[in-house]
């Protein structure tokens, strides 16, 4: 999707942005693609163009813990599609 020659894997994307932006920006900046990603909108577009399954492609990183055992954000991020 980036299209980045070298920086070809989640790890080494996540590092890069955070090496071009700093830490915080970097955060900010996934934040901002998670929450925008996919969105509801997106879910219902597909609805109404006549489609009943969507497969949409996630890290398993969104659904585990982080290293402080904080859950992550990948289930308040999916939860809002449950009603489609």
């Amino acid at each position: 999707m980036f299209k980045f020659k070298t920086t070809n894997s989640p790890r080494l994307i996540q590092a890069a942005i955070s090496e071009l932006v700093g830490e915080d920006k970097a955060q900010q900046f996934w934040e901002t693609y998670h929450d925008n990603y996919i969105t509801q909108a997106d879910i219902s577009f597909i609805k109404q163009s006549g489609f009943n399954s969507v497969r949409v492609p996630f890290s398993y990183r969104l659904f585990v813990t982080d290293g402080n055992g904080r859950k992550t954000g990948g289930f308040r991020v999916t939860s809002c599609w449950t009603e489609l």
